[in-house]
Order: structure tokens, then C-alpha cells, then sequence
């Protein structure tokens, strides 16, 4: 995998995690802050690394070990439709709010963590695009 992949698979992975991480975080202190302590934090930073797995699994798994992290990106491409469906409804009801008279401002976090989870889904199948597209076409004689 070219470093420009694994560079943007982690970059994606600390921005997906630790939105993740941010809202579940801060969602807790608002709505208990007499009983928010280390373990809430502790328990939402986890959350956000299992959030991002699909995402630095594959960015750190050496060349050597090729066929798994061809099916890490697989599995990691499918799994990553999850968050996209949970930051694409933040969008839509931001989309709403804003229509309704709300700072725009609010579409910029929905916005940028959907946009992070396509353009990962796309790094992530990259190369069988590539390899697709490059293969050359049969016309069925040998």
C-alpha cells in the first residue's frame, strides 16, 4: 500500500474517532456532570479507536501480510457505512436546523466527517478500481 494511502487512512482514523470520542464525550458531560469521571472518558476514547479500526487496521498492517490487509480493506470498507449513516443523519438534521433559521455553521462537522467516510471508503477499494481498470479485456480467445 503507498504511504499516501496509509497517510490518509490514519489521518481519516483520528478525524472519524476522534469526533466520535468528542460527541459521546461531551454528550455525557452535558447531560451528567456530577457523575462524569475518568472511566466515562476512558470508555468513549476506547469507543472512538473501535470506531476507527476499519480505517488504521489496514494503514498499519505491514506489506508482508498482503491478503489480510486486502480483506481488512474489504471488511473495513463495508463496516465503515455505519458511521456514514450516523454522520450523514447529523447532516440532514443539521440541514433542517439550518433551514429553520440555525447557524450554517452547524453543517460543518456533519459535512466533514460524511466527506471523511466516502473519501476513506474510496482509498480503502482503491487499488481493485485500479487493478480493474488497468486489467485487460478478454475476448475470449487464447
Amino acid at each position: 500500500m503507498p504511504l499516501w494511502m496509509r497517510m490518509c487512512l490514519l489521518l481519516a482514523a483520528v478525524t472519524l474517532g476522534g469526533s466520535f470520542t468528542f460527541l459521546g464525550d461531551s454528550f455525557s458531560h452535558a447531560v451528567e456532570p456530577d457523575k462524569y469521571d475518568g472511566g466515562v472518558r476512558t470508555f468513549w476514547i476506547t469507543a472512538g479507536i473501535i470506531l476507527a479500526s476499519p480505517l488504521w487496521i489496514p494503514a498499519v498492517l505491514p506489506d508482508r501480510h498482503r491478503r489480510l490487509r486486502d480483506w481488512c480493506r474489504w471488511i473495513g470498507a463495508a463496516v465503515l457505512l455505519l458511521p456514514l449513516v450516523f454522520f450523514g443523519s447529523i447532516v440532514v438534521h443539521n440541514v433542517e436546523r439550518w433551514r429553520g433559521g440555525g447557524p450554517p455553521e452547524t453543517l460543518l462537522f456533519g459535512l466533514s466527517t460524511t466527506a471523511t467516510c466516502l473519501v476513506s471508503i474510496l482509498i480503502l477499494l482503491w487499488p481493485e478500481l485500479q487493478a480493474r481498470r488497468v486489467q485487460p479485456h478478454s475476448n475470449g480467445r487464447a
